[in-house]
């Protein structure tokens, strides 16, 4: 079993003063070239190697030096110092995944509100969508009228905050009879020119909308898949 030492101020792997601590397993290893220390060695058999950890105004209170890791359970990121400033490395999940069906009453009632998505993330997060697929299923009869069908950051101002491309989904793909069951994706606002203020967008959550009109007179349902991340905005 690994014994964990706890340390009230930061320690720098590769430092042979401040690494210390030991384990049943092995012993931390200092790796000389030259007389020069280069690596440390820890092997753990039973546990997981744990960073510093804490808060935004936590690391920020440390005395840093570039190359330094710590784990920042605000934005749940694992964070560096580089170039004489913090930043994110990874995230806390990567890239996620939602799934939805529209009914008959979703479609035709999501030009005055949108249909949640995702919900908001929380407090200095900010949702950033990868793509959204979009499979239209016919019933008894076609949709008329609405527009273009995209995801908005908020329920209502559609056409300002989009989530994705500002073309969206085209609106024939929806009333047309020859889309059924067929499958149609756009980009993202993050791989497209539209461009987007991270900051803006903080806690808010994505809703799917249309443009221009609500939809009319359809029976079927749609599909919606959408891949996202969640990112810091601090």
């Amino acid at each position: 079993m690994a014994v964990i030492t706890t340390l009230t101020s930061p320690v720098l792997i590769g430092d042979p003063v401040r690494t210390t601590g030991a384990s049943t397993d092995s012993e931390p290893t200092l790796t000389q070239v030259n007389g020069v220390n280069i690596d440390v060695q820890l092997e753990l058999k039973d546990a997981g190697f744990m960073n510093g950890r804490g808060t935004t105004t936590e690391r920020d209170a440390l005395v840093a030096a570039n190359g330094m890791q710590f784990y920042n359970t605000t934005s749940g990121t694992l964070d560096v110092y580089a170039e004489s400033a913090w930043q994110h490395i990874f995230g806390n999940k990567g890239v996620q995944y939602a799934e939805l069906t529209l009914s008959a009453a979703n479609i035709a009632a999501m030009f005055a509100n949108g249909v949640a998505v995702i919900a908001a993330p929380g407090a200095n997060l900010a949702i950033i969508v990868h793509k959204m697929s979009y499979q239209q299923f016919f019933l008894t009869g076609a949709y008329t009228g609405g527009g273009n069908v995209y995801l908005n950051y908020g329920a209502t101002g559609a056409g300002t905050n989009y989530a994705t491309t500002s073309n969206g989904i085209p609106a024939a793909f929806v009333t047309g009879v020859a889309a059924n069951s067929s499958i149609i994706s756009v980009d993202g606002t993050i791989n497209s020119t539209t461009g987007l203020v991270i900051g803006s967008v903080a806690n808010t959550g994505v809703y799917i909308t249309n443009s221009a009109g609500a939809f009319a007179t359809g029976a079927g349902t749609a599909r919606v898949k959408v891949w996202y991340s969640i990112v810091s905005t601090d």
